[in-house]
This record gives structure tokens, C-alpha cells and sequence, in this order.
């Protein structure tokens, strides 16, 4: 499958490229049959930026891990729409399917990375999918959501070469 995706590096992630975050992202579309030509942002940034987006999008003034900021119908609950309901707004025709942005703290990924006793590549890995499947409506709210999420998570990350990520990973 085709899809537009951005990557922004305001820090460059160590041992982790663009192109690898791009394969990331199309998998975890691919697994949850997102159209051709779905477009999604990634950026990669420090704990301060992040720290400003919770405060001012979530009021939590603290930095974390990983936002998702969706742009879609997508960002519901998985199961989507009750039958019979339209979108709010409809793309025009031949327009990419804007899911959202991914924005993931470098800093705060690292950190994470050391208490997991991993690599960072595979930490911010983890996170880029988490954040993915987050725009796609998943959560882990409740137990059984947190299993099809990991469940999900798991199953990128080894189609693109990495151990599962979420073995003694709690979020």
C-alpha cells in the first residue's frame, strides 16, 4: 500500500531513519486496512515542545512519551461511526486521507529505553506504533483494549524487524 507519510526530526533518533519510520507507520496502517494514499505527520522532538502540547491540548503540564493529535474519523473508538452516521466534514475528491500527527519526545523515549533495558531505536520504534494505532482509534483504557493494542503493537514491530515492544511496558 501507498501512503504519505512525514517525518520531522527536530533531533535526529539514534539508530532509527526516516525510512524506517515510514515502514513503521505504513505496516500499522496496512494491519488496520487503511486506504491508499492515508497521510500521517511524525515528529520526533524534545520534552520541553511536548511538555507545552500536553499542557495546552490535554491540561497536563508535564512531558510524556508519545501524542497523537487525529485529524479524522479514525481518531473514535475502534468499531467507528454507528451505522447510519455521516462524517462531519467530507475531503473532496482525490484528497488523502489526513489521519494525524505523531509526536513522539526523544528525550523522554530515551529515558524510557534505559528503564526497559532496550534500544532507543526500539523504544521510539514502539512509541511511532502506539502513537500510529492511537490516531486509528485504539486505547488501553480497559484491560481488554490494552491487549488488542499490545497485541497490534507487537505484531508491527516484528514485521519490521524489531522484538515486541511491549513486553514490561506499561503506559
Amino acid at each position: 500500500m501507498a501512503y504519505s507519510i512525514d517525518v520531522e526530526c527536530e533531533q535526529n533518533p539514534p539508530g532509527l531513519d526516516t525510512d524506517q519510520v515510514a515502514a513503521l507507520v505504513s505496516q500499522a496502517l496496512t494491519l488496520e486496512g487503511v486506504e491508499d494514499g492515508a497521510a500521517v505527520s511524525v515528529l520526533f522532538t524534545d520534552d520541553a515542545t511536548v511538555q507545552q502540547l500536553n499542557r495546552d491540548f490535554r491540561g497536563v503540564d508535564q512531558p510524556t512519551d508519545v501524542l497523537s493529535f487525529g485529524l479524522s474519523d479514525f481518531a473514535q473508538p475502534v468499531g467507528g461511526q454507528p451505522e447510519g452516521e455521516d462524517a462531519a466534514f467530507v475531503l473532496p475528491p482525490d484528497t488523502a486521507l489526513q489521519l494525524g500527527e505523531v509526536i513522539v519526545s526523544q528525550e523522554t523515549a530515551i529515558r524510557q529505553a534505559v528503564q526497559h533495558q532496550r534500544a532507543a531505536a526500539h523504544e521510539l520504534a514502539h512509541l511511532v506504533v502506539h502513537g500510529v494505532l492511537h490516531l486509528l482509534g485504539h486505547d488501553h483504557a480497559e484491560p481488554e483494549q490494552e491487549r488488542v493494542m499490545r497485541q497490534r503493537e507487537d505484531t508491527v514491530l516484528h514485521a519490521c524487524g524489531f522484538p515486541p515492544g511491549s513486553a514490561g511496558w506499561s503506559h
